[in-house]
């Protein structure tokens, strides 16, 4: 099974309808019986001000209607729990309810992408599913705030300054493809998990996300860590990126609905970070 995993919180429904309406049209000539989507809006009193969203029984019934046009199967979750704090939670859930053999896709809803992409990611997972069970496959990006990037910047935007994301329309630019499209073996590890990143289940789940991991926070670069190591330990595991096709946010959706107390969720992952780093080292 080719999982989509959607992770939103009410002021984002908006977007999420951009995104079913873009996978509906991705869907186009591939087998719906092999994706599902699984998706959880996110109701979670503790850190949502509810001074700000006006009726939670419109909200959710707008989730439902947007969720139900769906060309494929879906799993849809509405969650009202205390320790259900954000995305962090959503993808540990997906992690471990995937079976073995399939084939994982992170998506936020604030992003965009070509039509083409779901299809690449189908057809290259399978390829790589006949040599390896451990591989990360991403779509390459535009030249973003650092350097670091570069080695999934797709080549028409290397020589682009650093900061050039802000300065473009990201539905525009993800319309086109660049150059023939292919898969593509990176010598490093790089990747962000809502940008349309999919991984083998199998991957997912010897690497898996920390439950001390609350909300929000860098579970991206704790799985790239993790597969270092794993690579240090020799076990056969890549990225790969779809050259040719990529993907933009879209950086002026900002709104906030949270509380102004609630903790820093960021902040709080990365005081473990080194924590359980240390512990999947010593797992391996």
């Amino acid at each position: 099974m080719n999982i989509i995993s959607i992770h939103i919180f009410p002021h984002e429904l908006n977007n999420y309808e951009r995104i079913v309406d873009r996978l509906n049209i991705s869907m186009f000539n591939l087998n719906v019986n092999d994706i599902e989507v699984w998706v959880t809006l996110n109701l979670n009193k503790t850190i949502l001000d509810f001074k700000k969203i006006s009726d939670i029984d419109l909200i959710t019934e707008q989730f439902k209607n947007t969720t139900n046009k769906l060309v494929v199967k879906y799993k849809l979750r509405i969650n009202l729990q205390d320790d259900f704090l954000g995305v962090n939670e959503h993808r540990i859930e997906t992690i471990n309810n995937s079976n073995i053999n399939d084939y994982i896709m992170f998506l936020d809803s604030d992003l965009f992408f070509n039509h083409n992409l779901l299809k690449k990611h189908i057809e290259y997972a399978h390829l790589l599913k006949q040599e390896n069970k451990l591989f990360i496959i991403t779509p390459q990006c535009i030249r973003l705030w650092d350097a670091t990037w570069d080695c999934i910047v797709n080549m028409n935007f290397l020589k682009k300054p650093l900061g050039y994301y802000k300065k473009v329309d990201p539905r525009e630019i993800t319309k086109k493809t660049y150059g023939n499209l292919s898969l593509n073996k990176l010598s490093k590890f790089k990747w962000a998990n809502g940008w349309f990143t999919g991984m083998s289940a199998e991957l997912a789940k010897l690497v898996n996300i920390p439950k001390s991991f609350k909300g929000y926070g860098p579970d991206d670069t704790y799985m790239m860590e993790c597969c270092k190591l794993l690579k240090q330990k020799n076990y056969d595991i890549n990225q790969y990126t779809i050259r040719g096709l990529v993907v933009c946010e879209d950086i002026s959706f900002r709104n906030n609905f949270f509380k102004k107390d609630i903790p820093n969720f960021r902040q709080n992952c990365n005081r473990l970070f080194n924590q359980e780093l240390e512990t999947f080292r010593k797992r391996i």
